[in-house]
């Protein structure tokens, strides 16, 4: 976060720029690889099926958050931003709680539904969602410093900075760091909640048949 703080003021900033979005690009998949190694080790299977595991849920949890970005820029700039908020932070600041809402209720089906179908298939492994959803953020949070440091402004679409209002003349990045890690909490313990309730849900379809064994070794 500091180095994208420094690149904005910098000369330089055309070459920093993509070398810091191409390093936060390839960061993510040489750790996902050696993750998917030591669970292939630790569960005595093939590396590549943890590999595909984890990117599922990178690819959902990402394109997610990108369908809900772009589609909220559209909205804040021509139906949003012209209702008759007189203030402008207010204005930001109820159009990205509604935006956080949208994203969450999109994936929340996903979610209930891995939950349930990991269970089925005796996958079923808490802290595998949390890990793979860490990775899927290393890809999202440097899009979305990016956007609110270097374009100078905070920006109205993105899921992760949706405590930081619109047009704030008193937007510091302290609060952005606090804001975005502040975000994902909510957003991790949220599904992880929902990941529990599809295995819940299988667990009562089946509680006649005794003890369902569920989890992942």
């Amino acid at each position: 976060m500091i180095v994208f703080y420094v690149a904005k003021n910098s000369y330089s900033a055309i070459y920093i720029y993509p070398l810091i979005l191409l390093i936060s690009l390839l960061l993510p998949v040489l750790i996902t690889v050696l993750a998917a190694v030591l669970f292939g080790i630790a569960n005595k299977n093939n590396w590549f099926y943890y590999f595909k595991r984890i990117w599922e849920i990178i690819i959902v949890l990402f394109f997610s958050h990108l369908i809900v970005s772009v589609a909220g820029m559209f909205l804040y700039s021509f139906v949003f931003g012209g209702l008759l908020l007189h203030n402008p932070i207010l204005k930001g600041y109820i159009f990205k709680i509604l935006t956080f809402i949208a994203y969450v209720t999109l994936v929340w089906k996903w979610v209930d539904e891995l939950g349930y179908i990991h269970a089925m298939k005796k996958i079923y492994n808490e802290k595998f969602l949390i890990l793979n959803m860490v990775y899927a953020y290393m890809l999202i949070i440097p899009v979305t410093i990016c956007q609110i440091i270097l374009i100078s402004a905070p920006v109205p679409h993105n899921i992760f900075s949706v405590h930081i209002p619109i047009e704030d003349p008193k937007f510091n990045i302290s609060f952005m760091i606090i804001s975005i890690f502040a975000t994902i909490i909510i957003e991790m313990v949220i599904f992880i909640i929902v990941y529990k309730k599809g295995r819940k849900y299988l667990l009562q379809k089946h509680i006649k048949e005794g003890i369902y064994e569920t989890d992942e070794n």
